[in-house]
């Protein structure tokens, strides 16, 4: 009997060939725009999924805080939970933004090839106006929403701390410091 390294080949014998299904996740093939629709579409139920996951999250946190109280930095269990939990939610984030970013792209595009079917010189979008209409966007949506205002005090907040990082300290007496700003006594978020 001689047996070879190669498996019998299976052609012709009535045994049929499956195609081999791939995940049009890891493979760029798909490009198309109808591609793309059907692929959001078919994995809608992933986002979905990816929310419930981080609301269940959330809540199992919330149980061991209560539970162990001050301790609760020490454990690893609520250390991982937490990791997981910041690390889903900053991809639901950034893809939340990447279609955001596309919507407007689009939109700049479309305007431009109407201007160029009437004859005008075509402009490509700087990626500053991109990001500035990115900002409206959002800003919009949150309006929306009706969560605008408690995203202005928060990055409000956040200006305050980094202006306060940029702030100088020098020492007057032993026992004393003094602020020093660096931009001329004015703060940048009042304008």
């Amino acid at each position: 009997m001689v047996r070879s390294s190669r498996p019998a080949k299976t052609h012709g014998l009535g045994i049929r060939d499956q195609p081999k299904t791939r995940d049009p996740r890891f493979f760029g093939s798909g490009d198309t725009k109808q591609d793309k629709r059907i692929f959001s579409d078919d994995y809608k139920f992933l986002e979905t999924a990816r929310r419930r996951e981080i609301d269940t999250l959330g809540a199992e946190l919330e149980t061991i805080k209560q539970e162990l109280g001050e301790d609760v930095i020490d454990d690893p269990e609520y250390q991982r939970k937490t990791k997981l939990r910041t690390k889903l939610y900053n991809a639901q984030k950034e893809s939340e933004y990447a279609t955001l970013e596309k919507k407007v792209k689009q939109r700049f595009i479309n305007k431009e090839l109407k201007r160029v079917s009437k004859g005008k010189k075509a402009y490509y979008v700087k990626n500053k106006h991109l990001k500035k209409a990115i900002e409206e966007e959002k800003m919009r949506k949150l309006k929306k929403e009706g969560r605008l205002k408690k995203y202005k005090e928060r990055k409000r907040h956040q200006q305050e701390r980094k202006d306060d990082k940029m702030t100088v300290f020098t020492r007057v007496n032993k026992n004393e410091r003094r602020k020093k700003p660096d931009f001329k006594g004015k703060k940048r978020y009042d304008k």
